[in-house]
């Protein structure tokens, strides 16, 4: 891994975000952790498995049943229960200013 990965913020590449970790690695849609799903799914599909993947991508998750996927999740029950909380808030709000 080079430095400039290692760094919290790559200022010269759009798909990187601060965090922790840094890097591509804090952005799964970053080019180098797509190419390496991607070459997971090949390879796994290749070897007589059953390959797949969780993704909220819509587009990425078209991209691995096209390569072969077999399972492909779309949503994640943390995601879908902040959706619902923020739902339930805007409607105690919408209550209260009636």
């Amino acid at each position: 891994m080079s430095a400039k990965h290692n760094s919290a913020r790559d200022e010269n590449d759009e798909n990187t975000v601060a965090g922790e970790a840094g890097g591509k690695y804090t952005c799964p849609m970053h080019p180098e952790v797509v190419a390496a799903v991607e070459d997971a799914l090949n390879r796994i599909k290749a070897s007589g498995k059953a390959p797949g993947i969780l993704t909220t991508s819509p587009d990425f998750a078209g991209r691995c049943l096209e390569l072969g996927a077999t399972f492909v999740a779309t949503a994640i029950d943390v995601t879908l229960y902040a959706s619902a909380i923020r739902s339930a808030a805007k409607q105690a709000k919408d209550l209260l200013n009636r």
